[in-house]
């Protein structure tokens, strides 16, 4: 064997040797990041269960309370608490629109309890009403923290799998809903979801009230008009209320791909 022979084959094994090595640094640097990632969605989840505990005992001591101060101060730390619990629920990687009404609820128990301590702040009674919707809210707020409780079990027993759930939702697959089986744990978030949209609305004096979600849009309001009508319609508009003038209104097309834009 040559000496240029003995040197490629050297050559070539320490290239492969490196390429080796590369490979599995990058492959530890890559578990690493997951495990991070990991770490952080667990804090999120945690952070949110021990806020939705603290919004139930603040709720309690709310109703339970006989000062008018102390009794603001809880509906403002509560404010605070929900909407830091619903930021960590949205921080999970779960898909898009899993705890959308969970999201929802926490939204709007904060909100009302905010306007809530509002009220007393300026001298207001709450009324009798308002009484009864922040012990059903108590209610709602204990069976979510049951609910998500169990989940923790999984997840303190390092059984959540948060990157193949983040990977589904990348992919956005419904594990349910394609046939595909759920990463154990999830179904749990579903289960949460489903409980959620049972729950009664929320009506109150307040910008996510739910009184003033489901107002329908005014331009789909009255009777359907046909096509001709419709071309009156706007001619009249146009024309400042009369038909007559320069403006003209055609139909170019009906619905379709070929739409003029």
């Amino acid at each position: 064997m040559s000496h240029s022979v003995r040197w490629g084959g050297i050559l070539l094994s320490v290239a492969l040797l490196a390429s080796l090595a590369w490979g599995l640094s990058e492959r530890a640097a890559r578990r690493e990041a997951e495990m991070l990632l990991s770490a952080r969605y667990q804090q999120a989840f945690f952070g949110a269960l021990g806020q939705i505990e603290s919004v139930e005992l603040l709720l309690t001591k709310a109703l339970v309370s006989g000062s008018e101060r102390e009794r603001i101060r809880y509906l403002t730390e509560l404010w605070q608490q929900a909407f830091t619990a619903q930021a960590n629920l949205n921080a999970l990687p779960l898909r898009q629109g899993t705890l959308m009404r969970t999201s929802q609820f926490l939204t709007q128990l904060g909100d009302f309890s905010f306007v809530a301590g509002q009220k007393i702040a300026a001298g207001e009674q709450l009324s009798d009403e308002e009484r009864r919707q922040l012990e059903r809210l108590r209610g709602e707020v204990e069976a979510l923290a049951s609910e998500l409780a169990q989940v923790a079990k999984a997840a303190a027993d390092g059984q959540m799998p948060w990157e193949e759930i983040r990977r589904r939702s990348n992919l956005n697959l419904n594990p349910l809903s394609k046939g595909l089986e759920a990463p154990e744990g999830s179904s749990g978030f579903l289960r949460i979801e489903q409980q959620m949209q049972e729950f009664p609305t929320l009506v109150y004096d307040g910008p996510f009230s739910d009184h003033v979600r489901s107002h329908s849009p005014r331009a789909l309001t009255g009777p359907e008009v046909g096509a001709r009508e419709a071309e009156g319609i706007a001619l009249r508009f146009v024309a400042g209320g009369e038909s007559e003038g320069s403006g003209r209104a055609e139909i170019v097309t009906e619905t379709g791909p070929d739409a003029p834009i």
